[in-house]
């Protein structure tokens, strides 16, 4: 405790949340330096300036086959295929930990179910598509195409992990 520093992209930043997600599941206390973004992690990282970072797939892949990072761990439930001898942080021993960002599709309210769905229809056709999907899990993303439905859970039970996080972090709430 206290010896160790992580960077983030600033406070509340998907980096912050990660890793205090992971300092609360570890038991660890590893001290937040917020950044200016997330190449300035990268770059503090790299410089010997920070002990330890939590960055996404695509912005440390080029730095860890360079061999200027190691990676030790995936905080996705699954491998990536990009790097199949990274374990993921729950069989690296953090049981339970996942941590994964998202992005949606979002229409504006009362956009016709219709057109809703056929985008859907449209968007999870070409993610069926080989080189799409190839595309995306090159980059550390994992296509899903869900339902509006499910999205909207996803997104309710991001909102609710990251209140509480938020609380036990001690940042405010608006």
């Amino acid at each position: 405790p206290g010896k160790l520093n992580y960077g983030s992209g600033g406070v509340g930043s998907p980096m912050h949340f990660a890793s205090e997600s992971f300092n609360m599941m570890a038991g660890t206390r590893i001290t937040h330096i917020p950044l200016k973004g997330v190449a300035q992690a990268i770059i503090d990282l790299v410089g010997g300036h920070l002990d330890v970072s939590f960055v996404s797939a695509l912005s440390g892949i080029g730095h860890i086959r360079s061999g200027k990072l190691r990676a030790i761990g995936i905080t996705a439930t699954k491998r990536w295929n990009e790097l199949p001898d990274v374990p993921t942080l729950d069989e690296a021993g953090v049981k339970g930990y996942s941590y994964v960002s998202w992005y949606g599709l979002w229409f504006p309210a009362g956009t016709p179910t219709e057109y809703v769905t056929r985008i859907r229809t449209e968007v999870v056709k070409a993610l069926e598509d080989p080189a799409t999907r190839r595309a995306f899990t090159e980059q550390g993303l994992i296509p899903v195409g869900s339902t509006p439905r499910e999205f909207s859970r996803e997104i309710i039970e991001g909102i609710a992990l990251h209140r509480k996080l938020a609380a036990q972090m001690g940042l405010a709430q608006r």
